[in-house]
């Protein structure tokens, strides 16, 4: 009997669902942008191509842009990431992007040259960026490029895990089999 119950727990334990993963930016920019914080979670770890976000904003103090799209990449030979407004369209190879010059937009964006692929594990890493990485433009205007320190700390949401639908006929079969074993334990005995 004490195999079976752990036979149920390991397979409750093995079933549920992979935990949320947090991604949190924080930018300390060198120039006129004022510092801020991006955070955002993710039902797994980021892979290429594009994934939702919160809008977040980015400001001088006078100018204010709000990104609403985001995009990561490894193609460079490191993992980028890139943030854009509404009306941006995000290259996610190149880790740029592209936008019409008479429309106020934001583009950042955030290498991480230490590591070669998009993080698939929790830690925190840090690097500093040259200018350019944070932009922000009003009509045909550049009102900022600039560089500084950014840190990306990756860690696991602290909800429980809740098992994924299809694991709940997992559950049912493994309990119902540990019933009829105890049932023709039971019926065994008495004979």
């Amino acid at each position: 009997m004490r195999i079976l119950q752990v036979a149920l727990l390991l397979s409750i334990c093995t079933i549920c669902a992979s935990a949320d993963v947090i991604y949190d930016f924080s930018v300390q920019p060198v120039g006129p942008i004022n510092a801020f914080s991006v955070q955002f979670t993710s039902p797994g770890f980021i892979e290429p191509g594009t994934f939702p976000i919160t809008p977040f904003t980015m400001t001088d103090g006078t100018h204010t842009w709000t990104l609403t799209q985001a995009g990561a990449t490894d193609d460079l030979g490191f993992p980028c990431y890139v943030f854009g407004s509404a009306s941006v369209f995000l290259y996610i190879s190149g880790c740029g992007a592209s936008f019409d010059p008479s429309d106020t937009v934001a583009v950042f964006s955030a290498g991480f040259t230490s590591l070669k692929e998009l993080p698939s594990t929790t830690g925190m890493w840090t690097t500093t960026q040259e200018p350019g990485n944070e932009l922000g433009y009003s009509g045909t205007t550049q009102i900022a490029s600039l560089g500084g320190t950014m840190t990306l700390t990756i860690s696991e949401a602290t909800t429980a895990p809740v098992p994924e639908p299809e694991a709940w006929s997992e559950i049912a079969m493994v309990f119902f089999a540990s019933v009829g074993y105890q049932l023709r334990k039971r019926s065994a005995h008495r004979s």
